[in-house]
């Protein structure tokens, strides 16, 4: 009898041993996805910004390499991408470019491309800031590739619904225009209620 109970006791061990570790595994995975999903809301966010100044660094580059006169539309557009330099450090974008990638590599499949659309975001996102930087002339086949704010938000959104399926906790996201939909229609009524 004795022997029985030990042996039932060892059993349930492991199985308690075995799903404790699943779940910290998962625990892991699911916080290592949302670090992701932060930092595509950051590149999201700045990305309108990044893709102007990126406009203006190439017409800015091929007036000085002309030896052209600078305007004062040209002097506003160095100020703006002067103080976006200051407010974006080089250093940040690195971190969060490089953490983007560890964590894609890490914690993503290889199916649905997720790992490589990420890391594709990443990349752009760093090298556009690099040519802002003046560090970094991407040749002309680069420079047309470089996606429209809204081609690269529809794209994000689509990258954070299958990064939210990867976590199979039975969610779905919104996007920036259900939001919208919701603030002018809804918000003020839900305020209201209150």
């Amino acid at each position: 009898m004795e022997t029985t109970i030990s042996i039932c006791a060892l059993v349930t061990s492991v199985f308690a041993i075995y799903y404790t570790r699943r779940d910290v595994n998962k625990q892991l995975r699911i916080s290592k996805l949302e670090e992701i999903l932060e930092i595509l809301a950051l590149i999201d966010g700045y990305y309108l910004s990044l893709f102007n100044l990126f406009h203006d660094a190439r017409e800015i580059r091929e007036t000085l390499e002309k030896g052209q006169q600078i305007t004062s539309e040209l002097e506003k557009k160095i100020l703006f991408q002067n103080r976006f330099i200051e407010i974006v450090k080089e250093e940040m974008l690195m971190e969060k470019a490089t953490r983007l990638r560890t964590l894609s590599d890490a914690y993503l499949p290889n199916s649905n491309n997720l790992k490589i659309k990420i890391n594709t975001i990443s990349m752009i996102y760093y090298n556009m800031h690099l040519y802002i930087l003046r560090k970094n002339l991407p040749d002309i086949k680069e420079l047309s590739m470089i996606p429209k704010p809204i081609e690269m938000r529809k794209f994000i959104q689509k990258i954070e619904s299958l990064i939210i399926k990867e976590m199979r906790l039975g969610y779905e996201t919104f996007t920036k225009e259900d939001h919208m939909e919701y603030f002018h229609n809804q918000f003020k009524k839900d305020i209201e209620r209150m």
